[in-house]
């Protein structure tokens, strides 16, 4: 009875070390070849707070190639050099520039998505209700859908080709009020 006690335990302790050997084999063999995910298109963001500029970049940062820009002339820029993939946009990023406006030539003239990334104000509210932004594709409110998930679904990935020349911008009209 001690003899086959004896060949038990041998028996285990060689499963044991065999399984630990082809343990440590595969935790090597993955450390070697990690993943790296690769960015696809590129973000043209334009928005007027940090904690909106934060969000986005965690949410799709890892994902894509983000240019973060403070102006619609700056936006613009981005859009001619680089062809982004889709555009974030605040309009109250800007009160100096035309929203309006940029917003229908990057959507319209150059078939770029553009999404609203915009704080929830009564002045955003009643400009959305009388339609006078045309060719957004989508609305991300900071602080109430802005997560990751949500950022990632209204993202397009694939990059257009960049526009040759911007069109021809009309008279300028006023710009939205500060509240």
């Amino acid at each position: 009875m001690d003899h086959r006690l004896r060949w038990l335990l041998d028996l285990v302790a060689t499963c044991g070390w065999v399984c630990w050997e082809l343990v440590k084999h595969r935790h090597a063999q993955h450390a070697r070849l990690r993943l790296v995910r690769v960015k696809r298109g590129l973000v043209a963001v334009l928005v007027s707070r940090m904690g909106m500029r934060d969000k986005a970049r965690r949410a799709l940062g890892d994902r894509t190639n983000l240019r973060f820009v403070r102006t619609w002339a700056e936006l613009q820029d981005v859009v001619i050099r680089e062809g982004p993939s889709t555009i974030l946009a605040d309009p109250r990023a800007d009160l100096r520039g035309d929203p309006e406006w940029h917003i229908k030539m990057f959507a319209e003239a150059w078939g770029i998505p553009v999404v609203l990334y915009a704080e929830v104000t009564p002045e955003l509210a009643s400009v959305l209700l009388s339609q006078t932004f045309t060719g957004i594709r989508d609305v991300i409110f900071h602080r109430f859908d802005d997560n990751p998930a949500r950022f990632q679904q209204v993202v397009t990935w694939e990059r257009p080709l960049p526009p040759r020349e911007p069109p021809h911008h009309p008279p300028h009209h006023p710009p939205l009020k500060a509240a």
